[in-house]
């Protein structure tokens, strides 16, 4: 295992990259290296992009000192539309087999939860968390080591419309907030999930709600609202300070 060593996992949906409109919403997977990167020496962030038609062979997960599984605009409810979905899943139960730390964001948040067993779906009225959201640590994540520095409630940036209905057996959520009640998970040793995007700012959110947002009026006063999310990314540095240095 190399010690200084990260993999980002990032996906690639064909049908946006295609669309001159869809170009914003591709998930950059330069995102968490600007958010980590300059905090840790001699750290390499190598990326791995999926693309939806064509074959994946993932590396060896014990290659890396930990492993990173991103955003997405896809939903786990499209496994059987997805070519490289068991082979993610594979990749998951191997990682976590190994010992290697595995942190999910998002879509990959879900995605480990499918894999070991959880229940992920839609909200109820087909709404959309998006933007600022404030979050709730619970009282057991005190001490772990993705909340080092974090304040019992702080903010983060979103935007999903899943999110996991039920853990998997022997899991347990760190976080919420008013609309999700699986904000951060637990999955086992060395196995995390944020429903959040720590890597995400201000400027990423107005790019994806330049899509999402039609009217300018409601653009504005969304942009209005953003601000910087620190203790949300601080999340996920201490999740590669636990993977690189512990």
């Amino acid at each position: 295992m190399n010690s200084k060593k990260l993999l980002h996992i990032s996906f690639v949906d064909d049908s946006l990259v295609a669309s001159e409109a869809g170009e914003a919403i591709v998930f950059d997977d330069s995102l968490v290296v600007q958010a980590v990167g300059c905090y840790f020496d001699d750290l390499t962030i190598e990326s791995f992009r999926v693309y939806d038609l064509e074959p994946v062979i993932f590396p060896d997960a014990q290659d890396y000192a930990g492993i990173v599984i991103g955003g997405s605009g896809h939903f786990v409810r499209e496994a059987d539309q997805l070519l490289w979905m068991n082979d993610i899943a594979v990749f998951i139960q191997r990682a976590k087999e190994a010992g290697v730390p595995l942190l999910g964001i998002c879509f990959g948040h879900q995605l480990i939860a499918h894999v070991l067993g959880g229940v992920v779906g839609p909200f109820a009225d087909d709404r959309r968390d998006f933007g600022v959201v404030q979050m709730q640590k619970l009282k057991h994540a005190d001490n772990h080591i993705l909340f080092q520095d974090v304040p019992d409630v702080f903010d983060a940036l979103a935007s999903h419309g899943d999110y996991i209905h039920e853990l998997p057996i022997g899991a347990r959520a760190l976080a919420r907030s008013e609309s999700c009640h699986i904000e951060a998970a637990e999955f086992g040793h060395m196995t995390y999930g944020v429903q959040f995007h720590p890597e995400y700012t201000p400027s990423v959110m107005l790019d994806l709600a330049r899509e999402r947002i039609v009217d300018e009026a409601s653009r504005n006063r969304f942009a209005a609202g953003l601000s910087n999310a620190p203790h949300a990314t601080q999340v996920l540095r201490n999740f590669v300070k636990h993977a690189v240095e512990d």
